[in-house]
């Protein structure tokens, strides 16, 4: 797949009764990611995931100035930024990366640069 093509939509029925819809993407990134929808009407649950799969081109990082001479807390910063745009994790562990991150990582690594 080029960049910002989907592949085939699959549409399922969970254990819940509700209908999902997935596809693989390939982001600006190149890399190939699963993107779904779910709702209560199959035909509905289609749309949903066209629909976002027409704004995913948006959902770049802003922040692409990372140099060999960035520093480490620069590449943490842009990480956390790209988990959020993402939006493939709760914010309950997304939280906790960034706390973990603060609180163990950086103390470390603060003073380093990506070089």
């Amino acid at each position: 797949m080029t960049i910002s093509t989907f592949g085939d939509i699959t549409i399922r029925v969970t254990p819940s009764g509700r209908f999902e819809a997935r596809t693989r993407y390939r982001d600006w990134d190149g890399q190939t990611r699963q993107v779904q929808a779910t709702g209560d009407i199959a035909r509905a649950v289609e749309r949903s995931l066209k629909s976002k799969l027409t704004t995913r081109y948006l959902q770049q990082p802003t922040n692409t100035s990372l140099t060999p001479d960035s520093s480490f807390g620069d590449l943490a910063t842009y990480w956390l930024e790209d988990i959020d745009l993402e939006n493939r994790i709760s914010r309950t562990t997304r939280n906790l990366y960034e706390r973990n991150m603060r609180t163990l990582v950086l103390p470390v690594f603060r003073s380093l640069t990506l070089r």
